[in-house]
C-alpha cells in the first residue's frame, strides 16, 4: 500500500515511497522529519485525496496549503513570509501566536491587523483606498489611545491622543479641570507660506444645532473666544478675555460682529471696551452711540485735532490789552466753540493769533 503519491522520485531511493528516503534525522531533541529539496527532487506530503498539505518547490521554499491547493503559509521569491489564507489547517480560526512574539526584518502585509499586546516597528505605512477607516484605535481602558514618545527620552511625550478624544501636545497628562479638546504645553504658532496676501491665523466657527444639522446663530452668540489665566497657587484663574460675538440679527447675507474686551480687577471679569459692528468704540460703556464713546474721565496729552480745530497746551500766556489798544481782541470773533457743562451749553469765542 502506497504511503504517498510520488511526483519526482529521488533515485536511487524507492520511487514508490519517496519520503522514506532517509526521512528521519537524529538531533539533540530526538528524531525529525527531513524532506529533501532540490531542483531535481521536489517533495510533497499529501492527504489521501491527493491534495497537497506540505510541499517544496525545489528552490528552498516550503509551502503549507489548506488541503485544497490554496496557500496558507508560504515564502515568496524575496524571502517574505505570506499568509494568503488565515483560516487553515493550522487551526480553525485566525492564526494565534499566544504569548510568543512575531518578529520579521522585512515587510508585513495584511488586510487587517488585530493585537492584544504591543506592536513595535521602526516604521508603519497604512494604505487604504476604500471608504473605511485606514487606522482605527479602540481604547477601552484608562490609558491613552495613542502615544508618540521622544526617541532619546521615552519619558517625554510630545504627542498623545486620550481615549476621550483629547489631543495633548507636549504632555500625556490632561489639564486638571479642563475639557478642552486640544491641550498644549508651550507656544502654538501658525504660519502661512503662499504667494498671496494671506497670513497665518486663528479661525473660530460657531453654529447652533448639531454637526450634521447646523442652525443659524443668534444675536449675542459668541463665535470666538480668547482667554488667558494665571496660577494663583492652587488653581488657574481667568484674568482677561476677548469675546468675538454676533452683533445683531444674522441672515444668509449678513453676519454682524463685535469684539468685547474683558479684564479682571478684583474677583470677576467685567467688560471694559468694545468695538461694535457699526464701528462705534465704547470705553466704559456697552452701548456706544458715537464713533468714540467714553463713559468716564478722558485725559489727552499732546496735540488733539477735532475736525478743523487743533487743541494744544499753550507755552506762553497771551495778554489782552485794553479796548482799542494795540493788543486788544478784535471786535468780532472768528467763531465760537460750544461746550456743555452739567447740561448747560456755553459758547467760547475764538480769535486768530
Amino acid at each position: 500500500m502506497s504511503l504517498c503519491t510520488p511526483y519526482t522520485p529521488c533515485p536511487p531511493c524507492d520511487s514508490e515511497y519517496p519520503l522514506l528516503c532517509e526521512p528521519l534525522e537524529t538531533t539533540a531533541n530526538g528524531k525529525r522529519l527531513v524532506v529533501e529539496d532540490s531542483a531535481a527532487c521536489q517533495k510533497t506530503i499529501q492527504t489521501p485525496a491527493s491534495q497537497q498539505v506540505l510541499k517544496t518547490d525545489g528552490a528552498g521554499n516550503l509551502t503549507w496549503t489548506n488541503g485544497a491547493n490554496s496557500t496558507v503559509l508560504g515564502k515568496d521569491s524575496t524571502g517574505r513570509v505570506e499568509f494568503a489564507t488565515i483560516n487553515s489547517v493550522l487551526q480553525s480560526g485566525p492564526v494565534d501566536l499566544g504569548n510568543q512574539p512575531l518578529t520579521t526584518t522585512g515587510d508585513v502585509s495584511t488586510g487587517a491587523l488585530t493585537s492584544g499586546a504591543a506592536i513595535t516597528a521602526t516604521s508603519a505605512v497604512f494604505n487604504n483606498s476604500s471608504s473605511s477607516n485606514a487606522v482605527r484605535i479602540t481604547q477601552t481602558g484608562s490609558g491613552a489611545a495613542l502615544v508618540v514618545e521622544d526617541e532619546t527620552n521615552p519619558d517625554s511625550t510630545p504627542f498623545s491622543i486620550q481615549s476621550d478624544g483629547k489631543v495633548l501636545i507636549g504632555t500625556d497628562t490632561p489639564f486638571v479641570g479642563s475639557n478642552a479638546k486640544l491641550q498644549i504645553i508651550g507656544i502654538a504658532r501658525s504660519r502661512n507660506i503662499s504667494n498671496d496676501s494671506g497670513g497665518g491665523g486663528l479661525a473660530c466657527d460657531k453654529a447652533r444645532g448639531t454637526i450634521t444639522a447646523p442652525q443659524i446663530v443668534q444675536n449675542g452668540d459668541a463665535t470666538g473666544l480668547i482667554t488667558s489665566s494665571g496660577f494663583n497657587g492652587t488653581d488657574y484663574e481667568v484674568n482677561a478675555r476677548i469675546f468675538l460675538e454676533v452683533d445683531g440679527v444674522p441672515s444668509s447675507v449678513n453676519m454682524p460682529g463685535r469684539i468685547a474686551f474683558y479684564t479682571r480687577e478684583t474677583t470677576s471679569l467685567t467688560e471694559k471696551m468694545r468695538i461694535n459692528g457699526n464701528g462705534n468704540v465704547g470705553i466704559g460703556t456697552t452701548a456706544p452711540t458715537d464713533t468714540l464713546h467714553v463713559a468716564g474721565t478722558a485725559k489727552v496729552n499732546g496735540l488733539t485735532t477735532l475736525g478743523n480745530i487743533a487743541i494744544t497746551a499753550a507755552t506762553t500766556a497771551t495778554t489782552v490789552g485794553a479796548a482799542g489798544g494795540a493788543s486788544a481782541l478784535p471786535a468780532t470773533p472768528s467763531g465760537y466753540i460750544q461746550i456743555t457743562i452739567n447740561g448747560t451749553p456755553y459758547k467760547l469765542p475764538y480769535y486768530p493769533v
